[in-house]
């Protein structure tokens, strides 16, 4: 199993972001090369699903994607999803968000993503493909959310 965290601080309040975490939210922070469809989006609550299409240069792939796990802490959120249709070669994803305030309005979201695939060259090999694809999201969600907070 492979995991990587991403840390992402922006100018915004926690329920803020999480108001915003949406399909549209998703596709605007895929790149370009992923072409992404969200069929469906239920929400952040256990037991929501997410049902995703993404095609990488004409190959299609699905996935469904589950909250198990929702938890409200002193100064944020915990949120879990983990896959329950995985195309190959994975055979587990876990991401969890945090998503808790820190100083001076801001919040910082960090991605923990935890992963499995059909063997451990695999992992090793798509490590960097999904570090660049996460990562892609970090400039995004900043200038989504980078701007004046009115207090």
């Amino acid at each position: 199993m492979k995991s990587l965290v991403i840390n992402t601080i922006v100018n915004a309040k926690v329920d803020e972001i999480l108001n915003n975490f949406n399909a549209d939210t998703m596709q605007e922070a895929t790149p370009p090369f992923i072409n992404l469809e969200v069929p469906r989006f239920d929400g952040n609550s256990v037991s929501d699903q997410t049902h995703l299409i993404t095609s990488i240069f004409g190959h299609y792939q699905s996935w469904v994607i589950e909250v198990t796990q929702k938890k409200e802490t002193s100064d944020g959120i915990i949120i879990r999803t983990e896959a329950i249709e995985t195309p190959f070669p994975f055979i587990m994803w876990i991401h969890t968000y945090h998503i808790r305030a820190i100083e001076n309005g801001q919040t910082k979201i960090t991605d923990n993503i935890k992963y499995k695939t059909e063997n451990f060259a695999f992992d090793l090999l798509i490590y960097p493909i999904i570090y660049f694809i996460m990562y892609y999201r970090k400039p995004i969600l900043m200038d989504k959310y980078n701007k004046e907070i009115n207090i």
